[in-house]
């Protein structure tokens, strides 16, 4: 084996295991509650500059739980459940998105740019699905919101901060690991 094939196998290898302990210790699920908190705080902006109550973007989140937006009225009701919802939903999201960016070659890992545009793409592709395909038929009062703006928010609000969260979690991934490797 040449000596430039057994770098590439240590060096791939190691990224692998980078991007999977990031996944295992729960970065990329804290960057995703994180870049849940940005979204929700401009989800709640845009509907205050709309002319809608900011309470609307808990409303809507309550809604999937309680099958119905009208059930969840009641501020102290809405609240609650819909950051629930939304927070468990963008953990979930995170986990996935370092399950999605585990498979990329070590190549495109430390290019912000290509991260950030990865989760740009990953916030249309959970506009499209939960919007688009799910609410359609189960949620209609998603469907009666400026879908422009929606599909905005999670594009740049969620996906863009995603993304740029993204090397933040492998460097604590990797600090990790060097902290592990000096200790033992």
């Amino acid at each position: 084996m040449t000596q430039l094939r057994r770098w590439r196998r240590r060096t791939l290898g190691r990224e692998r295991r980078t991007s999977w302990l990031a996944v295992e210790e729960g970065q990329t699920m804290l960057a995703g509650m994180a870049a849940g908190a940005v979204m929700g705080i401009v989800a709640i902006l845009c509907a205050a500059i709309g002319g809608e109550s900011p309470i609307m973007p808990f409303r809507l989140a309550a809604g999937v739980i309680l099958h119905d937006i009208r059930r969840a009225q009641p501020v102290w009701l809405a609240v609650p459940i819909g950051a629930a919802v939304h927070f468990a939903l963008c953990t979930v999201y995170g986990f996935f998105w370092g399950l999605l960016m585990t498979d990329e070659n070590g190549r495109h890992r430390g290019s912000r740019a290509f991260q950030a545009a990865m989760g740009m793409a990953l916030g249309l592709a959970i506009y499209l699905l939960n919007i688009q395909v799910i609410a359609r038929f189960w949620y209609p009062s998603f469907l009666n919101l400026p879908q422009l703006v929606l599909a905005a928010i999670h594009v740049l609000a969620f996906g863009l901060p995603l993304g740029l969260l993204s090397p933040i979690a492998d460097r604590r991934a990797r600090q990790k690991i060097s902290t592990t490797r000096v200790t033992t």
